[in-house]
């Protein structure tokens, strides 16, 4: 199945369950802006099931590898080849960021590439090498695509020498 048609599914199956909650409960109010207060939810918020505290209201999005890779656990799900990094994202509603989870390797550096909702091409960006890396955005609304390699710099006239790129991940930042 391809990505756009994963996609596709995904906005259908959202919107179902969008629909249903109205159907289901037709009389409860919506808050306007600024009236929710600081309650706690809790919410499945983690792969071990246990709940996870949030504001009311606030919600993670966790990304998916449509295109497979083998996952690798953690929270959010994280996906790789058998050599290249991890890669997992997730979107924080309250925090309005996306966090970008990748490592694997102790390169000189990373290259991630991604997609966001004002860029609409691929963009690629070098970040900081480590075996274990939290990559930060502020979040658009919309789709993002992210895949990352772990690199080792060459010399001076040398290229990096590079892993596979990582499983593609897509992760709707949406904030409904």
């Amino acid at each position: 199945m391809s990505t756009l048609t994963w996609r596709n599914a995904i906005t259908v199956v959202t919107s179902a369950v969008l629909i249903s909650g109205i159907v289901v409960a037709p009389n409860v109010a919506a808050a306007g802006p600024g009236t929710v207060k600081s309650a706690t939810v809790k919410v499945l918020g983690n792969a071990s099931g246990q709940p996870t505290a949030l504001k009311k209201g606030c919600f993670f999005r966790d990304g998916t590898a449509p295109d497979g890779g083998m996952n690798t656990g953690g929270t959010p799900p994280r996906f790789a080849y058998g050599n290249s990094p991890y890669l997992g994202a997730r979107f924080d509603s309250c925090g309005d960021v996306v966090r970008v989870y990748f490592g694997g390797y102790n390169g000189t550096h990373y290259n991630i590439r991604y997609v966001s909702p004002t860029s609409g091409r691929w963009v690629q960006q070098e970040l900081a090498g480590g075996p274990r890396k939290v990559w930060t955005i502020t979040a658009e609304a919309g789709d993002y695509n992210f895949v990352v390699q772990a690199c080792n710099r060459g010399g001076a006239l040398s290229r990096s020498s590079c892993t596979r790129w990582s499983p593609q991940i897509y992760l709707n930042a949406r904030p409904w």
